[in-house]
């Protein structure tokens, strides 16, 4: 049931995956630093469409 799979990571290693970088979608990660290590893949077509903003993970990772 998920529109969508953001991953923080390699600009080397996921693009060849098909991920595009998200701020090229207007979305951004919570950390500015690592913009050109943030990529988004749909799971459903248009499942981004008029998606912007400020993307924020699940509560567990700020524990890590």
């Amino acid at each position: 049931g998920y529109d969508a799979v953001f991953v923080l990571g390699s600009d080397e290693y996921y693009p060849r995956f098909g991920v595009r970088r998200a701020a090229d979608l207007g979305l951004e990660c919570l950390y500015p630093d690592a913009a050109n290590f943030f990529f988004v893949t749909e799971l459903r077509p248009g499942g981004l469409n008029g998606a912007t903003g400020l993307v924020k993970y699940a509560p567990e990772f700020a524990r890590l």
